[in-house]
């Protein structure tokens, strides 16, 4: 009989479990025999509730195994067993993720759970503190979690969304035709960062750029996606100045690469942005200006403006 430790890292900080329809123990790895202080021998094939019942770090997750074995489709539940702040010594969080068969019902589920004072296990402490907006879908659509800066950003709280669809809450113009994150789903690979419009709780519409990647369980099987998305309204309004502006306007950083290429600029040289982003200016225009007169890098060396300056450039 194979191990059931071998199909998965077994350097995780994570433990996890795998339990068939009965939640009989199927799989595990070392993590979860080392966190649940059970020798690896006494794990397979025992009744997970038995185990978390017998232990009171876990006894307040039984009470949501059996409603979780009702409901069609992949549900999940989290919960924090115990406050690392608060300097508990077993401080965990808990995640049971049910995985559905072809007709809905549920065939299995992952459990996964980690010591909240180990660094890597505080995964979603570092989530909240990062400022892209972040959330979770189910195969379903419906989310599972979201981050504080998806928050921030939306004005719609954790709370308030989960186990709704994506669709309904975030109403993005990409949604029918471009879902980022139903495509990554079902091609199970990341896709490319793109911008859409989401509308927010108060009703305004938020420009974001978002990038999408499928969730993989322990086997690779698609459990549902992640998608990440940041607040563009400051540079698109930028660009929109930029692009009223009739005079060309370029700007660089400390090295001279441009940065931004306005719609007059294309207009005069006949380059286009994404044909000139990255590049030194001087490479671009052939200016007549030699580099020590150069207006760009005399505003940048001495810290003032140039007003006026004429030169030459070739288009």
């Amino acid at each position: 009989m194979p191990d059931p430790t071998t199909n998965s890292p077994q350097q995780l900080m994570s433990g996890y479990l795998t339990v068939d329809s009965n939640w009989l123990i199927t799989s595990f790895n070392e993590r979860a025999a080392d966190i649940l202080g059970i020798e690896s021998g006494d794990l397979l094939g025992r009744h997970c509730r038995e185990i978390f019942y017998n232990d009171s770090r876990f006894r307040a997750i039984c009470s949501h195994l059996e409603p979780l074995t009702k409901k069609r489709g992949s549900n999940s539940i989290q919960l924090d067993l115990g406050s690392a702040n608060s300097g508990e010594k077993n401080a965990l969080q808990m995640q049971v993720i049910t995985l559905p068969g072809k007709t809905g019902s549920m065939i299995g589920a992952f459990i996964g759970f980690s010591d909240l004072r180990e660094p890597l296990a505080a995964s979603r402490l570092a989530l909240d503190s990062i400022a892209e907006g972040v959330f979770t879908v189910d195969r379903d659509g419906k989310i599972t979690s979201f981050n504080n800066a998806a928050e921030n950003i939306t004005g719609w709280l954790e709370e308030e969304v989960l186990g709704q669809t994506c669709e309904s809450v975030l109403q993005s113009n990409i949604c029918k035709t471009d879902c980022a994150i139903v495509q990554s789903i079902a091609t199970k690979a990341s896709g490319e960062e793109r911008i859409a419009y989401i509308v927010g709780k108060d009703g305004h519409s938020i420009p974001v750029k978002v990038c999408a990647a499928p969730l993989l369980d322990m086997t690779g099987t698609v459990i549902g996606g992640v998608e990440t998305f940041r607040d563009i309204t400051k540079k698109l309004q930028h660009e929109l100045i930029l692009n009223a502006v009739a005079d060309g306007v370029f700007t660089a950083d400390r090295e001279g690469r441009i940065t931004s290429f306005n719609r007059a600029a294309e207009k005069i040289t006949g380059w286009r942005e994404e044909e000139v982003l990255g590049k030194i200016c001087s490479l671009v225009f052939f200016s007549s200006t030699n580099v020590q007169s150069c207006a760009l890098g005399i505003c940048m060396r001495e810290g003032r403006s140039i007003i006026d300056h004429e030169t030459f450039i070739i288009g």
